[in-house]
This record gives structure tokens, C-alpha cells and sequence, in this order.
């Protein structure tokens, strides 16, 4: 709004009126202004970090994680992609449909394709290796003694357990149980 060119030809009333508006106007200035200021020291705020505010230390930057490079390419987020596969699998199976899940209509085998392969991996369950030693004998028909066959070398009588289960159990008492 540009003033008249002579403020002396307005009336005492014109006057109070543009005195007025030009009051209202600068009241929405200064609540733009006040408005703009609070957003400028919003914008210059450190950012809140568990060392200057109530977040959790959970919430702050982790120091040891690296920056992401923009060279390398995202990693694929599906199941299947960050292992391979066994070469040599010890049993396979296949599973085909016989019927489309949504509407029951039958599946013949010669449009399938495998469409998820993944391996499955489990240990083999422990079982113990027990090896029963009969050892023959009986009375000499010569002589008229009791005889017995010798044991094998390293089946000897005395203790069942083997030199396995004698190593296991050192090495759990001196590693293990020394804790």
C-alpha cells in the first residue's frame, strides 16, 4: 500500500484509519518475524544425542559401525542369497505341486520350475561306538587248565572306556570345570 502524496489533504479520520491498518499490517510482520526466528533457531538446534538430552544410549551413533560406502551395491535381503549351497547334499527333495494352491486347478509337473532352493543342516545325532570283546576259551582237553584268548591290542580288560572318552574327560576337567 503506497501512500498518497499529500498525508496534509487526508481527513483526521482517513488518517486514523490508514494509521490503523498500518498498525494491523505490522502486527502480522512481527508474528511472521517471531515465527520465522523460532524456525531459524529450530534448524541451528544441535541434533538431540544421548550426551545432551533424555535419549538412550541405544539412540546415539555407533561408533564402531563404518559409514556406508556408495560404491558398493546393497545387499540382497532375500532368503537363499547369503550362503551357497552345498556341492554335494546328502539327500534331496523334491517337492512339486499336484494342484494351484488358489483355485485347485491341477499343476502337471512339466511347468515347474524350482522356484526356492536352500539346504537344511543338521549334525549328525552322537552315538556311542561300543565294541563288545568275547574273549573264548575253556578247559584244555591236554592239560586239563582253564584257558581264555588273549584280548587285542588296546581292548584289554579293565576300564570300558576307551582312550576317546578318557581325552574328553581330562580336557573338560582341566579347561572347562578349571573356570
Amino acid at each position: 500500500m503506497t501512500p498518497p502524496a499529500d498525508l496534509n489533504t487526508l481527513s483526521h479520520a482517513e488518517k486514523d484509519t490508514l494509521i490503523a491498518t498500518l498498525f494491523a499490517r505490522l502486527a502480522e510482520s512481527l508474528e511472521r518475524i517471531v515465527a520465522l526466528e523460532a524456525r531459524v533457531a529450530e534448524l541451528t538446534r544441535p541434533p538431540k544425542t544421548p550426551g545432551n538430552s533424555s535419549n538412550p544410549p541405544s539412540q546415539g551413533q555407533k561408533a564402531d559401525r563404518p559409514e556406508p560406502d556408495g560404491d558398493r551395491a546393497p545387499r540382497k535381503r532375500r532368503p537363499g542369497v547369503g550362503r551357497t549351497l552345498h556341492p554335494n547334499p546328502d539327500c534331496i527333495i523334491d517337492e512339486r505341486l499336484t494342484a494351484c494352491p488358489n483355485c485347485d486347478a491341477v499343476f502337471p509337473e512339466a511347468l515347474q520350475a524350482p522356484q526356492r532352493i536352500y539346504d537344511r543342516i543338521e549334525l549328525p545325532p552322537i552315538k556311542a561306538d561300543v565294541t563288545r570283546v568275547q574273549l573264548f576259551g575253556g578247559r584244555c582237553a591236554c592239560c586239563g587248565e582253564r584257558v581264555t584268548a588273549a584280548a587285542p591290542a588296546g581292548l584289554e580288560p579293565g576300564s570300558p572306556f576307551g582312550q576317546s572318552i578318557a581325552a574328553l574327560v581330562v580336557y573338560l576337567h582341566y579347561t572347562v570345570a578349571a573356570r
